[in-house]
């Protein structure tokens, strides 16, 4: 199980995670439908955290680009920091 429910509401539909990591896509006037996803049993949750700093580690250590890099995670950024302007503001807040 992962820490909880992950939900991405837009102007079209929302996009949930559940805690065991099934993906799930509402749009607006429509029931919600599973997104066919396979989990790997290795990898996902504790186990990808090792394996990412594994891989920023010998990227460093070979000058090659790591599989994400820090300017593609601001968009990440962006939409946590709106989840927490909304949820202090009661408001929706429009990603730019």
């Amino acid at each position: 199980m992962a820490f909880g429910e992950f939900r991405i509401e837009g102007e079209n539909a929302t996009l949930r995670i559940a805690p065991d990591g099934k993906l799930f896509l509402t749009k607006y006037g429509t029931a919600e439908v599973p997104i066919p996803l396979e989990i790997p049993a290795q990898g996902y949750k504790g186990d990808s955290v090792a394996a990412l700093q594994r891989h920023f580690a010998a990227c460093l250590l070979s000058s090659e680009p790591a599989e994400s890099e820090g300017i593609q995670d601001l968009a990440t950024v962006r939409a946590v920091d709106a989840c927490y302007r909304s949820a202090e503001s009661g408001l929706p807040v429009k990603l730019v």
